[in-house]
């Protein structure tokens, strides 16, 4: 019995820390040296463990990323409304082991909604991405230019301020398909916004731009440029040509600048395709007789009716270019023409009695004579030369 409380009293001594303190020097130094082996493989082995948990929990990561790649459309909306839903309000920050723990058991669940191979396609369409972010969790959609609707939802992570914020998923899920048919073109509509301009195309008619192109010639012919008063005439005519007043004005422009063959050109041109203008046969007709041809002058007068407007102009104007040719025939045809117009003139008389005069109609030719000395307007020579003309034929009786 004695041996054995021996040994019972060594062991309670062993077991006591603070018989250290009674041990020599030498004695403590080597038992300190001697454990020390088993402490440094027991670090080693923890920092092995370590390691080899967090390869561990890198690939389940990894493989927690591409299955919520690879799933379905639906699948990647019910994870980012959680996710967004879990990380709206901050949480406090857990030990290490906790959320590892929790992030291990959330993985299973989320692998769990992901469906077979034959959907793989369609969930690398839907384009989850993932991007850390720093701040609180949020959800945001945008439209995207295809007609497609991009939901980003942010989780959150842990930040230094304690708070956990996970990294960002982006979500991109297909809109509805337009619609077609009757609804489509119901919302196509050519009404503008309230706000907004409109541009729309006036078109002209071709009197519109002739009128427009008179207004540019006529203001440019007031400002002395005769040539882009030419070019706007001519172009009013291109659109109407049955703007006369437009063909007279250039004729004349061509006229005043020593082209009076392009104007007669252009007048006949015109007489020719509305021969019952009668201005344009009685402006041809002056300017034949400017240039000396007096047949054709006659001959473009006869288009003028003697019940035309112009018709006292067309026989004064043969009346001269008969004179001028000594065709008293003529002569007396135009002043009788003029004569019963309804207007008398003296000169008019005059000149009916000197054309009768000249064919021999002496009797005639006196009553006329007498006729302008009682009609008032004749000048001091006119008087003069009927009085002695009168005295002549007097005698001649």
């Amino acid at each position: 019995m004695s041996v054995i409380n021996q040994m019972l009293k060594d062991l309670d001594k062993r077991s006591e820390p603070h018989q250290l303190q009674q041990v020599p020097a030498a004695v403590a130094i080597s038992a300190s040296k001697s454990s020390g082996l088993p402490w440094r493989w027991l670090i080693l082995l923890s920092l092995l463990l370590v390691a080899i948990a967090l390869m561990l929990w890198s690939l389940k990561a990894s493989d927690s990323e591409r299955t919520i790649a690879s799933g379905p459309q639906g699948s990647a909306q019910q994870a980012a409304e959680n996710m967004a839903t879990a990380g709206a309000a901050p949480v406090k920050m857990e030990p290490a082991s906790n959320a590892l723990e929790s992030h291990r058991q959330e993985s299973p669940v989320q692998a769990s909604n992901v469906p077979g191979p034959a959907n793989a396609s369609r969930g690398t369409e839907s384009g989850v991405s993932r991007e850390p972010v720093s701040e609180s969790g949020s959800t945001t959609q945008n439209a995207t230019e295809d007609g497609e609707s991009e939901t980003l939802t942010e989780p959150t992570t842990a930040s230094a301020a304690g708070e956990v914020i996970a990294p960002a998923l982006s979500v991109k899920t297909l809109s509805e398909p337009p619609v077609t048919g009757s609804s489509s073109a119901a919302l196509n509509t050519n009404t503008p916004a309230p706000g907004s301009m409109a541009v729309t195309e006036v078109v002209l008619t071709p009197a519109e731009q002739a009128e427009r192109a008179m207004v540019k010639a006529n203001a440019a012919r007031d400002a002395g440029k005769l040539d882009e008063a030419m070019r706007q005439y001519a172009m009013a005519l291109s659109y109407e040509p049955a703007r006369h007043e437009a063909r007279r004005q250039l004729a004349a422009l061509h006229y005043g600048q020593g082209q009076a063959g392009e104007a007669i050109k252009l007048l006949q041109r015109g007489l020719a395709e509305f021969p019952e203008q009668s201005s344009i046969a009685l402006l041809l007709g002056r300017l034949w007789r400017e240039q000396g041809d007096k047949q054709q002058a006659l001959a473009a007068l006869q288009s003028i009716g003697d019940s035309d407007t112009l018709a006292r102009d067309k026989w004064l104007l043969v009346a001269d270019i008969a004179r001028e040719q000594e065709d008293y025939a003529l002569a007396e045809t135009a002043y009788q023409k003029l004569l019963s117009s309804g207007m008398e003139k003296a000169q008019w008389w005059l000149g009916l009695a000197y054309a009768q005069d000249a064919q021999g109609k002496l009797s005639d030719a006196r009553y006329h004579y007498q006729r302008a000395l009682s009609t008032a307007g004749l000048s001091a020579d006119a008087r003069a030369y009927i009085e002695n003309r009168l005295t002549q034929l007097g005698d001649s009786q």
